[in-house]
């Protein structure tokens, strides 16, 4: 995805989200050690909130055989990455 196709992306996970109590979030894992990331991974998980999807994530890390120390950011989920596509416009003759 381009940075124009992502920043798009984030507005309509916002807007789509905004009025729904249980939302779509991708929570990127990442571990690394002093000088490189190790370990990078995004799970996509239903909660009612960041927090509650990192620690979801964090209860659950031997489903996903994360390592034992990692940090985590939570977003919105946005339909193009939860694999949504634009329906085709209708084409007047």
């Amino acid at each position: 995805m381009t940075p124009f196709e992502k920043a798009r992306d984030a507005e309509l996970a916002k807007a789509y989200w905004a009025t729904r109590e249980s939302k779509a979030f991708a929570v990127e894992v990442v571990a690394r050690d002093v000088k490189k990331i190790t370990y990078k991974r995004t799970i996509y998980v239903r909660a009612s909130d960041e927090q509650r999807a990192r620690d979801w994530v964090k209860a659950n890390r031997s489903m996903f055989g994360l390592p034992r120390v990692f940090g985590s950011k939570a977003r919105l989920a946005g339909p193009m990455e939860l694999g949504a596509v634009p329906a085709p416009s209708e084409v007047s003759h």
